[in-house]
């Protein structure tokens, strides 16, 4: 083929191209839908693809800029999208009209509970309920306090050899994660903080970078050329990574089927689900001491599931890559927002130490502690990792508000709604950017402006594991240690410019002792 008509071609193929988004540019002049003029390919975000700043800058920018403006058009590269302004609009998508946003939008085709459609998802949901309810999460409370004392035994280590101890509490809390979402996922003898180089911390860490560059080229590919995308099944996920949880998951169960052995952990909570042996104890009301009742009449036994492979795998690396990437970024929030406000800190020492004093941590007396949870909210209103809330419209819906204000919903439309942007709202909000935990007891917060969760039917299950991940952490943290900014503690925290919540600095801190001290 000469290479005259191979430049023909290429010409070609690059003119179809270029029609094709141009196309998609006029999505929102054909509907009146105000937006901001994209770049062809990258739309709106080709700052954050080629590393100038962050996606959530990005978001709280046109956010500002269209502060009178209730649904604002948003180009994902060349994918049109609706970002959702208006709070008394977001109360009707998420709390009032779910039915006609279901799902969420599938960017990637990773295998997690994010990817699964609404008929798949309700097919486990209520199998997962009770795996995630009281009895299940006490299960792995015990073990996540396991991995506390490995914890504090390493920290106790390296504050007898380091006069300064500073650490960085980012490590710390991966180390940390790593090790509880092993033991509760089944993975036995895994200690991060003695072997750094474990094979499920390195499966932790590449999990964590599937948003580095190679993950924002497969985002521009499944923007523009979805059919391509699917055609030459792309992943996020690596087939090194899948075959692990593979291994981890549905080989373990099978061991454990022939074996007959039994642990307090995730696995065996699947493996039960599988053989129809999983049990709902519902609280029985009549109870004086508010204790689970195993009477007849509130014993429901869930019946036999025949899910595919992949549901488990699904579940499996869900419950490490969200319980992981959730829990650290919280954590490193938190503890930065406890070393720059000691006095918050000092008070929740005070609930800390009045617990221990009486009879020590427990799963009830964690979740019944007012200030932590006060402060778990906050840290989660000003640093929300879910810092966007992305629905797909699956069937036309016309909105009219209470004001007369009316727009008409197209199936298939995509929606931002951008939690982190109206968490740090003036309009929702006193002093929108202050560290302040006591205003979740002072006033009564309306539902659509607090957003740290995707909400509805398909709200983050997980969500309660990876928060009692960090109140167990916090608790026993400061059981031992109090927090302290020192002089490699950044006074400031900026995001990476990224398409995921990653905070761009390095969070230091000094640990002093309680116990010596």
């Amino acid at each position: 083929m000469s290479s005259l008509v191979v430049f023909a071609i290429f010409c070609t193929v690059l003119f179809i191209i270029h029609r094709k988004l141009r196309e998609k540019v006029t999505f929102f002049k054909r509907r009146k839908i105000i937006y901001d003029e994209p770049a062809v390919i990258f739309g709106n975000v080709g700052n954050v693809f080629f590393g100038r700043c962050s996606y959530v800058d990005i978001l709280i920018d046109a956010y500002k800029r269209h502060a009178n403006d209730r649904i604002v058009g948003f180009f994902n590269f060349n994918r049109p999208q609706l970002i959702i302004c208006d709070t008394k609009i977001v109360r009707k998508i998420l709390f009032e009209n779910l039915d006609h946003f279901v799902n969420h939008v599938d960017q990637f085709s990773a295998q997690s509970l994010g990817s699964l459609n609404y008929h798949q998802w309700n097919e486990i949901k209520n199998s997962l309920d009770v795996i995630f309810d009281d009895i299940g999460m006490k299960q792995m409370f015990e073990l996540m306090l396991k991995s506390t004392d490995e914890m504090i035994e390493y920290l106790n280590y390296k504050d007898g050899i380091d006069e300064e101890f500073i650490i960085d509490i980012k490590d710390l809390s991966k180390k940390f994660c790593v090790n509880s979402l092993a033991s509760c996922l089944g993975i036995h003898k895994v200690n991060c903080f003695r072997n750094k180089n474990d094979k499920i911390f390195k499966i932790a860490e590449k999990i964590s970078k599937n948003f580095g560059f190679i993950g924002h080229l497969k985002s521009l590919i499944s923007s523009v050329f979805p059919n391509f995308y699917k055609a030459m099944n792309i992943q996020l996920v690596d087939s090194q990574t899948k075959e692990f949880f593979n291994q981890a998951v549905i080989e373990e169960m099978k061991v454990r089927q022939v074996k007959k052995f039994t642990r307090p952990d995730m696995i065996q909570l699947l493996l039960e689900a599988k053989n129809g042996q999983l049990h709902h104890y519902r609280m029985d009301v009549s109870s004086s001491d508010g204790k689970y009742s195993k009477s007849n009449e509130n014993l429901r036994k869930l019946k036999q599931i025949t899910w595919p492979d992949e549901y488990y795998i699904a579940i499996g690396y869900s419950l490490f890559s969200e319980g992981y990437r959730l829990s650290v970024n919280v954590l490193q929030m938190l503890c930065y927002e406890l070393a720059k406000n000691y006095d918050i800190q000092m008070e929740l020492i005070d609930e800390i130490d009045e617990i221990n004093e009486k009879e020590g941590i427990t799963y009830e007396n964690l979740n019944n502690m007012k200030l932590l949870n006060m402060i778990l909210d906050e840290t989660l209103r000003l640093w929300p990792t879910e810092t966007t809330q992305n629905q797909l419209c699956t069937k036309d819906y016309s909105l009219t508000t209470d004001d007369g204000f009316r727009f008409e919903f197209q199936k298939g439309d995509e929606l931002i709604i951008p939690a982190i942007a109206i968490h740090r709202d003036a309009k929702h909000y006193d002093n929108p950017l202050t560290f302040e935990p006591h205003r979740f007891d002072m006033k009564q917060i309306e539902e659509a402006e607090y957003l740290p969760f995707n909400n509805g039917p398909r709200s983050f299950i997980l969500r309660n594991f990876a928060m009692q991940l960090v109140k167990i952490f916090i608790y026993q943290l400061l059981t031992h240690f109090t927090l302290e900014m020192c002089h490699k503690t950044p006074s400031t925290i900026q995001l990476k410019q990224s398409f995921e919540f990653d905070v761009r600095e390095k969070i230091y801190m000094r640990l002093k002792s309680r116990i010596r001290n």
